[in-house]
């Protein structure tokens, strides 16, 4: 590693956003628990296993966005497996090892059927897992040789000792901490938020859903089975209505939503909220009247906090938002005696260049001689609709190639065909002589196949550096910003996918198909709802692809802006090629001025 990215990761390890250091201090301080706060230790184990459970579900329900609430078949598979490890006296850790990745692959199967079941949608999946999680409990009640309701007891616990066990836990809780807080600051986070925001723009982005989804649940899962050993080990037994049951998986949900969803210190921050009314509401608790109203409270105060705090930090989770409170009070400007500063627009036409400056790919060079992207009598038809009709052309490597028609002319369905959204009816697409037909979204994209949609579709859970970042694996945060910046779009890192500003989201969904897009980069109507000024950035970044060797289409309906800045036309009427050629002849085509101008486009020489 080099000084300057040592330099880099120590910077970043240090900011309180990332996760690093809160967490860390958080766990010193609970370690410190057990030297100086040992009447403290009996809750703050049932508080850590709640943590435990956060942090675990937040890498499924969190980053993933599947509210999954089969987890306690996990926690329930540790816990039984450790009482029977102690019962037949089988030595403990390389049995607790088998137990965990039989729950591991307990995960691996429960990410399998969700894939098989085809759902969408958060409470279509809620369901499909609390029905997994209840057949499991009711074979756990009515199974003789796991005691049926009464479950089993451990009939001989080694002693550990209160410290040296209180100590095992912080140590099981800060491991899933410490996790959950890599998750969210490498690439493995930004590809399962990415696939909660939008499953088929990760796909086209090269991400392997199934994948990325079985190893969110199998991480998850052992650490679930780890907190269900240690709570059997704890106590002692491993009943159903305790292992199995459904009701600690309510609270986690409420606090990893509270805290923030899918981020480094959200499950924290939740679990603080969610436990300290728990452990307040214990405390006034003298009778079962008043432990009810306590625990109506509690859960109206949270109900509260997520219905009406959470939404007026616009898009901001409230951990994130604690989190740089201390950077926005020290920016906060006097107004003692002092004028306003004037508002100034995050991006200012002073700010962006009229020729953006390329960040260096680390991507492999493309080969030397290239066939480049065939497209042979393609068909494409929706029952009796035919889209598209034996489509055949060819876009060599480093041609810039527009790709015009009325609407209705299947040109955004070509999209989806060469990217992979969909697969054609009839005829190939090859890929410098490769037969590409029928290969997914993410092969091709790992071919160096990129593409960007009619309406941008960035992931709103990641910043704009992060979503350019997923096009480019090798691709720093700090590049990730100077690149945005060079176009005129600063501060990129602290700017959602979603943000106000429709220019920002579509330069950097261009940036980010390009960085994909080393073979071919399809580019779907960039130019609509920009100024002028803007149209010349994005067919720059156009043209730059182009003479990296990229084989670049655009299809666009501003012909005048177009025309000028391509090498040749392909004009698409009813779902066939009715003019493929230089722009200056394709515009002159009766055909196309019938189906498209209205009147023939006389294009003006450059000055």
């Amino acid at each position: 590693m080099t000084r300057r990215r040592f330099a880099e990761t120590t910077r970043q390890a240090l900011e309180f956003e990332r996760g690093w250091l809160p967490t860390a201090v958080f766990f010193v301080a609970m370690a410190s628990v057990a030297a100086f706060g040992q009447r403290s230790i009996p809750t703050m184990t049932d508080g850590l296993l709640l943590l435990i459970m956060c942090y675990a579900w937040n890498l499924v329900g969190g980053f993933l966005g599947e509210l999954s609430f089969a987890h306690m078949i996990f926690w329930g598979i540790g816990a039984y497996a450790t009482v029977e490890i102690v019962n037949r006296e089988i030595p403990l850790l390389p049995a607790l090892v088998v137990a965990v990745v039989v729950a591991a692959t307990a995960g691996a199967l429960v990410s399998w059927l969700i894939k098989i079941a085809g759902l969408e949608g958060a409470l279509s999946l809620a369901i499909l897992t609390t029905v997994f999680g209840e057949i499991v409990l009711s074979y756990a009640e009515g199974s003789s040789w796991l005691g049926g309701t009464e479950g089993l007891l451990a009939l001989e616990l080694p002693s550990l000792g209160t410290n040296a066990m209180f100590l095992a836990l912080v140590a099981l809780a800060a491991l899933a901490g410490l996790l959950n807080v890599a998750v969210a600051n490498t690439r493995f986070g930004r590809q399962w938020l990415a696939i909660k925001d939008d499953q088929q723009a990760a796909q086209v982005a090269g991400i392997n859903v199934e994948r990325q989804r079985w190893i969110a649940y199998v991480i998850s899962a052992a650490l679930f089975a780890l907190g269900g050993a240690y709570q059997a080990y704890y106590s002692g037994y491993a009943i159903p209505s305790v292992s199995l049951s459904i009701a600690p998986l309510i609270l986690v949900t409420i606090a990893v939503f509270l805290g923030g969803a899918g981020t480094s210190l959200g499950p924290l921050v939740g679990w603080c909220i969610i436990f300290g009314l728990q452990v307040a509401a214990g405390q006034v608790s003298s009778s079962p009247q008043v432990s009810l109203l306590a625990q109506l409270i509690e859960f109206g105060i949270a109900i509260f906090l997520l219905r009406i705090i959470v939404p007026r930090l616009r898009g901001t989770d409230l951990a994130t938002a604690i989190a740089r409170l201390p950077g926005r009070l020290r920016r906060r400007p006097s107004t003692r005696g002092e004028s306003p500063l004037p508002h100034r627009s995050p991006i200012a036409v002073s700010d962006r260049p009229s020729q953006p400056i390329p960040y260096q790919s680390h991507a492999p060079a493309l080969p030397l001689e290239r066939a480049g992207l065939a497209i042979s009598d393609v068909q494409k038809s929706f029952g009796a609709l035919q889209v598209l009709d034996g489509v055949t052309f060819v876009v060599r490597p480093g041609e810039l190639v527009g790709i015009v028609g009325p609407n209705g002319a299947g040109k955004s369905t070509l999209c989806n065909l060469i990217s992979g959204v969909g697969t054609p009816t009839g005829g190939t697409i090859c890929l410098d002589g490769t037969d590409i037909t029928l290969l997914p979204a993410r092969r091709r994209a790992g071919l160096g196949i990129g593409r960007s949609f009619q309406s941008p579709r960035l992931f709103p859970s990641l910043p704009l550096t992060h979503n350019l970042m997923l096009g480019d694996p090798h691709m720093t945060e700090r590049t990730a910003e100077a690149t945005l910046r060079s176009i005129g779009i600063p501060n990129a890192g602290r700017r959602r996918g979603d943000d106000a500003q429709f220019f920002a989201r579509r330069l950097t969904e261009v940036k980010k198909a390009s960085a994909v897009g080393r073979s071919v980069l399809i580019l779907d109507e960039p130019l609509a709802g920009l100024t002028s000024e803007e149209h010349a950035i994005v067919l720059s970044m156009a043209r730059q692809a182009a003479d990296s060797g990229a084989c670049v289409a655009i299809v666009e309906h501003l012909i005048p802006v177009l025309a000028p800045a391509v090498d040749r036309i392909v004009a698409l009427a009813n779902g066939r090629i009715i003019a493929d050629g230089p722009p200056r002849e394709v515009l002159q085509v009766e055909s196309v001025v019938e189906a498209y101008l209205g009147v023939p486009h006389v294009m003006e020489d450059p000055a």
